[in-house]
This record gives C-alpha cells, structure tokens and sequence, in this order.
C-alpha cells in the first residue's frame, strides 16, 4: 500500500469569497482585491485522508499542517445553506472515536466526501466487541 498518495482530498469552495455586497461593488477596485485575495487563501486550504491519518494543511506564506490520528468515525454530518445546494459546498461534521473530531467548512463537493467517509465508519461488529472489552473489564 502506498501512503505517499491520499485517498481523497477535499478542497474549500471559492464561493464564499464572493459575498453581495462585494459583488454589488465589484466595479471598484478594492472589493475586486479582496475577492481575489479570499479566493487565493480559501485554495490554499485543503484536507487529506489516508487510511490511518488526516493532514489539514492551510496558509499561503504561511503554510501549517496539523495532523491527526483518523480511528473510525461513529458520524458524519453534512451541513448545506441554499446556495451550498445550488453551488455544490458545505460543512461536513465528522465524529470519530476519542478527541480526533474533524470539523470541514465550506467543502466543495461535501456529499462525495461523506460517501468516502462511510467506509470508515464503525460496524456493529466492532461496537459488540468493544462493549463486551468494557463489561469483562
């Protein structure tokens, strides 16, 4: 198995760097830099997932990278606004087992991610052999 490459990635959306009232004004100069200053930092923002980890890398000059230990998820979340609907972005809420909780806003494409997180979720199986770890214990 090669680790060097992620499963999936899942990048932000630029939609949200277009707000109204910036693109009421876009005639000006300044909201037309802004705009394209939030579209240069919302694609530098993105999330990898392996098989036993999670990198979320984000920054320009700046860059960081925090990662994760990705143990199986008990839920998965997908939060969309009207305009995520129609634009194809939202939040996705992923709850896994113990601290390493993942919080995503403002993904493109948020229900192709969950459908790769459903073969991480935890199986009944696996929830069995925990309880009874926990009763014998």
């Amino acid at each position: 198995m090669n680790i060097n490459r992620p499963h999936i990635v899942a990048r932000k959306s630029i939609l949200p760097a277009f707000k109204l009232w910036r693109v009421f004004t876009f005639f000006l100069i300044v909201p037309l830099i802004m705009i394209i200053v939030d579209v240069i930092i919302l694609r530098s923002q993105y999330v990898e997932f392996y098989d036993s980890f999670v990198i979320k890398k984000r920054g320009v000059f700046n860059k960081t990278e925090e990662r994760c230990m990705f143990p199986k998820i008990l839920s998965c979340n997908v939060y969309r606004s009207f305009w995520g609907r129609v634009f194809n972005y939202g939040d996705i809420q992923i709850d896994a087992i113990g601290k390493w909780d993942v919080d995503l806003h403002g993904i493109k494409r948020p229900l192709f991610v969950r459908k790769y997180l459903e073969n991480h979720f935890i199986s009944a199986k696996e929830i069995r052999a925990m309880r009874q770890t926990v009763v014998t214990q």
